[in-house]
């Protein structure tokens, strides 16, 4: 007989296609990513504790939440990038369902634990809400100017990417 984990295979090819930057890439990227979901929803508790435990799934996608367009290729669709960024939130929201932490199960507190100390929490509120540039307060125009973009932004219907991050 021969074992193989299909989930191990499934996360390093995601992993490595993440490191390129072309429009394919992407696509691929996205259909491992969408793989992944559905492998651990349900939830899949088993999928959850190998993916948040023995993989470099959730390091990788930090590094991939980061992306802006101009970091990739030419031919990247801008609506492509922020699906993949929107599934790999998914999959974080998913690694964590059904995990309740239970002081005498203590693989759903690794789950947790490892999910916590590994998730950039700093970025995920960057998403939600970026920061605004600064201005200087003795330049009426502008800070106008940033009181107006700050009212566009407020009225402004919040990204999937944003939504995804509450």
């Amino acid at each position: 007989k021969f074992s193989v984990n299909l989930m191990d295979t499934i996360t390093n090819t995601f992993c490595a296609v993440g490191k390129l930057r072309s429009a394919f890439a992407l696509d691929t990227a996205q259909a491992l990513a969408d793989l992944i979901l559905e492998a651990i929803q349900g939830p899949c508790e088993g999928n959850q504790l190998f993916l948040a435990n023995d993989t470099e799934l959730i390091e990788n996608m930090n590094r991939m939440l980061r992306l802006e367009p101009e970091d990739l290729a030419a031919d990247v669709d801008e609506e492509d990038l922020e699906e993949l960024k929107v599934t790999m939130l998914q999959i974080l929201c998913a690694l964590l369902e059904g995990q309740v932490p239970d002081p005498s199960n203590a693989n759903t507190n690794m789950v947790y634990e490892r999910v916590l100390s590994a998730v950039h929490v700093e970025f995920l509120m960057m998403i939600v809400s970026p920061p605004t540039a600064e201005v200087d307060a003795d330049d009426p125009e502008a800070v106008e100017e940033m009181m107006k973009a700050a009212e566009d932004a407020e009225e402004k219907e919040m990204e999937a990417t944003q939504v995804q991050s509450l």
